[in-house]
């Protein structure tokens, strides 16, 4: 099952696709602003919406807007709002959040940890599963 249908199957709110030039600056922004490059699970995702929310769970868009009554930081944005206050996520790039919990990606591993104290709660080999194992927990 994809991320997207994971989101879908909790009914879940999704947003229009990222189109390829989009992704292409926003892949160019992360290694020059982050100097870290974006996972493609993560790329996938923006393909098919530019972030989402389902049962408390938000994955960040590639830049921020407001939709209705909500407001999602852009990933690039948070990322260097969170690096600001926390030099230790320097190496991390946060993806999105659950509760007190971020969903972030270290090169090769997915994880979501706790906010504070950074530690892991759950980690999959992409950002789908990880999602989609919290999704799932939640019921």
């Amino acid at each position: 099952m994809s991320l997207v249908d994971s989101i879908l199957g909790h009914d879940g709110q999704l947003f229009p696709p990222v189109d390829e030039t989009r992704l292409a600056q926003l892949t160019e922004q992360a290694q020059r602003r982050l100097g870290l490059a974006l996972p493609d699970d993560y790329l996938d995702f923006l393909r098919r919406s530019n972030g989402a929310c389902v049962d408390g769970v938000i994955l960040y868009p590639a830049a921020s807007f407001r939709q209705e009554a909500m407001e999602l930081p852009g990933v690039i944005e948070i990322n260097l709002s969170r690096r600001q206050a926390r030099p230790g996520l320097r190496h991390l790039l946060i993806l999105g959040e659950f509760d007190d919990d971020y969903l972030l990606y270290q090169p090769a591993e997915f994880r979501r940890v706790d906010r504070i104290s950074l530690d892991r709660w759950d980690a999959a080999p992409t950002l789908g599963r990880l999602v989609t194992q919290l999704l799932d927990s939640l019921g």
